[in-house]
């Protein structure tokens, strides 16, 4: 009995380690020192020219210049047609580009 007690206690101990929150970060980017958050995909043709690039691939939320957590560095950032860097800003994904808005 003693034996099973401490192969119990022993098991909660090791299982009670291993658990830990793991956080969740919505996708943004740090660009021109301002945060942008995923929105919407639009087509290539609505995407303007490059403008920069990911620098750093971050696990958190970034908080750097050129931080994502999302893309990898050298991912790349262009402008979108008709609007506004300073409020949205666009990467290339699946043939698409995936807007993103000022926070």
């Amino acid at each position: 009995m003693k034996t099973l007690y401490i192969a119990i206690t022993m098991i909660a101990i090791i299982l009670g380690g291993c658990s830990h929150a793991v956080e969740d970060y919505p996708t943004a980017v740090m660009w021109n020192d301002t945060i942008y958050g995923s929105g919407d995909m639009m087509t290539k043709e609505e995407g303007g020219k490059q403008i920069g690039e990911i620098s750093k691939h971050v696990s958190t939320f970034p908080n750097k210049e050129g931080e994502s957590n999302q893309y990898l560095a050298s991912t790349t950032i262009y402008e979108v047609k008709g609007r506004s860097k300073n409020k949205t800003i666009a990467i290339e994904e699946n043939e698409q580009y995936r807007v993103f808005n000022k926070e």
